[in-house]
């Protein structure tokens, strides 16, 4: 509610109709402060010296008749309510004047001092209402064109209304190729069809739809987003969706970053190698699997024979660059469905996944005794070096993963006993046992 009078002009020169409006809000001194002028340039010397809210304008007056009167207006006073004063039969001007800027008109004849200032409440109401709209219109597009976020509006249909420059940044696309397509247009085909069942999912429940899905770009690139949609309800009670809001945010950047240090913790800086860790993980996803289909699974432990002796002489840049070929060596072996771990130091593990029996291992440990018999070349120096591999089978050898791991590191140290440069199926040797125990 207004705490101070409202400023109102009184354009007309007719003095009868002038004393029934100003008789109608006698008793609204309080509420409203009101000047009288009887013709346009009075009108306008007014308004260039006093600002008002309301102007009362009768479109017949001495100096000026019809729309040409309220074209001056307006451009004098084009923040203010004007109301135009009019005859029942100017029923043509008056649709005129509306369509020209005025906010609505009253009938001569028909004001009286229980409506007018009703009338007049209803109508500053009414424009503060429309100022505070537009307001927040003007604020939503000023954070809306300063956002990181992409803003994707859609009517009920789906089909966009507004988007925001970092939407534009997002998708490749401008406002214009936007307007009017569905929110799913920029969504990648194969990621669209789950982004249409989430988002009916979290209609029917209410919950608000959360995603993550590729965008192709104009340009046919892939950008990664995260996407948040909520509907636009009239008011807090209103059950029926003004349309939707979409949310998106690029993430690809946190994507690449998040793929990276996965990687780092599950990959051995030096070599690239899966560690201990990953190495765990697919080693139980593969127990697991040979289950169910009555395969075998073997994990192999290998040490490089006399690593530290080359290591001391030669130095720890020429020890890691050995490290990283006796690595790519090993890969070079298996299957890509393998896995190559290095265990730490100068220890290294492979699993074969889906065996069919022991003598499938034996094979591979064969080829690799046989693939490092070729010499190494760190640094323009040849180097010989030499395997000791041990080999546990699942399921003779254990049934889970600590056991496998301990029988391979145990059949590993039978074949340092053996002399070196071979490789042993676990056997159960209480006394290996024991010192592979106080070594864990």
């Amino acid at each position: 509610m207004n705490t101070t009078a409202t400023t109102l002009l009184l354009i007309e020169s007719d003095p009868a109709d002038a004393k029934l409006i100003k008789d109608a809000l006698h008793d609204q001194d309080a509420a409203f402060r009101m000047e009288w002028v009887t013709s346009l340039a009075a009108a306008l010397e007014h308004l260039e010296k006093h600002p008002v809210e309301i102007i009362l304008l009768d479109l017949a007056l001495p100096d000026g008749k019809g729309l040409d009167v309220f074209d001056h207006i307006i451009a004098a006073a084009p923040d203010s309510l004007i109301l135009v004063l009019s005859t029942a039969s100017d029923e043509e001007l008056r649709a005129a004047a509306l369509k020209r800027g005025a906010h609505d008109y009253f009938t001569k004849g028909y004001i009286d001092a229980h409506w007018l200032p009703r009338a007049l409440n209803y109508v500053l109401e009414r424009k503060i209402s429309r100022s505070a709209l537009h307001d927040s219109e003007a604020r939503f597009q000023l954070m809306s064109e300063a956002s990181p976020l992409g803003i994707f509006v859609s009517d009920i249909q789906g089909n966009c209304i507004y988007t925001n420059p970092a939407y534009h940044t997002i998708s490749g696309q401008t406002l214009e190729e936007t307007l009017g397509t569905n929110w799913t247009s920029a969504i990648h085909p194969e990621d669209r069809l789950r982004a249409i069942t989430d988002w009916g999912d979290a209609v029917r429940s209410g919950k608000p739809f959360r995603a993550e899905m590729r965008f192709v770009r104009k340009d046919k690139s892939l950008v990664w987003t995260r996407l948040n949609a909520a509907a636009i309800r009239a008011d807090d009670t209103s059950k029926k969706s003004l349309g939707y809001v979409q949310v998106v945010e690029d993430i690809s950047e946190s994507r690449v970053m998040a793929k990276k240090m996965l990687h780092m913790a599950q990959h051995d800086f030096l070599t690239g190698l899966a560690n201990r860790a990953l190495l765990t993980e697919r080693l139980t996803r593969a127990i697991g699997l040979a289950q169910r289909k009555k395969k075998q699974v073997a994990l192999m432990f290998i040490d490089v024979d006399n690593f530290k002796q080359i290591n001391d002489s030669l130095g720890h840049v020429i020890g890691d660059k050995l490290l990283q070929s006796v690595a790519a060596r090993l890969t070079d072996v298996v299957r890509t469905t393998d896995t190559v771990c290095r265990q730490g130091g100068d220890e290294f593990v492979v699993l074969l996944t889906e065996i069919e029996h022991g003598r499938d291992a034996a094979q591979v440990a064969e080829k690799i005794i046989a693939a490092f018999a070729l010499p190494h070349y760190i640094h323009d120096q040849e180097l010989h070096i030499t395997l000791s591999i041990g080999v546990s089978v699942y399921p003779g050898d254990g049934s889970d993963v600590e056991s496998l791991f301990q029988h391979a590191d145990a059949a590993m140290y039978q074949a340092k006993r053996a002399g070196r440069n071979n490789y042993q199926f676990y056997e159960r040797d209480e006394k290996m046992l024991a010192c592979v125990a106080s070594r864990a």
